[in-house]
């Protein structure tokens, strides 16, 4: 009866182990990078870096190059957590409207929304008071 107890105890362990592996390889193998666009409008493109929070929309520079422009991100500062190496943020596309664009920190909750300065017409991230 004891040998059969610490065959359950390695068995219990050993999956204990394969749980932790599976663990960090779901994690290691999630995508950093990734590109969506806006069904409504091709200037709704947008690489997003999942693990920083980085948003860059493509846009098409003087020289009639596309190119990548991070946009700038503001507020929830102090509710913007981040685990290295892991997936942190994930955008949100409206087919609505553009300006139902959004970007969550998974970790928190905290979301910005996209906006539009009037004078300058950039566009950026701005949070979205808890």
């Amino acid at each position: 009866k004891e040998q059969l107890n610490q065959i359950n105890s390695s068995i219990l362990e050993l999956k204990s182990e394969l749980n932790k592996t599976q663990e960090i390889s779901l994690k290691s193998n999630s995508p950093r990078y990734e590109i969506v666009q806006s069904s409504l409008a091709a200037r709704g493109t947008y690489k997003v870096d999942t693990y920083a929070g980085n948003v860059y929309q493509l846009v098409v520079d003087k020289n009639n190059n596309e190119t990548w422009q991070l946009l700038r991100r503001t507020g929830n500062s102090s509710n913007d957590n981040q685990v290295n190496g892991q997936r942190n943020y994930e955008i949100f596309l409206s087919t609505l409207a553009m300006k139902f664009t959004y970007l969550i920190n998974l970790n928190t909750g905290a979301t910005w929304q996209l906006v539009q300065d009037p004078d300058t017409e950039e566009n950026f991230f701005s949070a979205i008071r808890e």
